[in-house]
């Protein structure tokens, strides 16, 4: 998954604990990843449109995290293909 390091956050200590508590009872297959230096909103559009959007680098780091957008869309993209690749052909 690119040069990114990956961070379960359902076993992630400094996770939100509701997190491991919903992951624990799902049945069946499930994948759970976190691109290191990211946040919350770099696994949405706002990836790839805050950096274009001149705003303080602390701004854009607090939604989207730190991590380079090009590697994240780039796993992204990875991680889906290969979830389709694998459940749906």
């Amino acid at each position: 998954m690119g040069n990114s390091a990956i961070d379960h956050s359902h076993t992630n200590p400094s996770s939100d604990r509701t997190w491991a508590d919903f992951w624990a009872v799902q049945r069946g297959w499930k994948g759970d990843v976190q691109l290191a230096n990211s946040d919350h909103y770099s696994f949405t559009d706002l990836e790839v449109i805050l950096p274009q959007l001149g705003l303080p680098n602390t701004v854009v780091a607090q939604l989207i995290g730190a991590g380079d957008p090009v590697i994240s869309v780039r796993t992204q993209n990875t991680t889906i293909q290969r979830f389709l690749d694998t459940f749906v052909r």
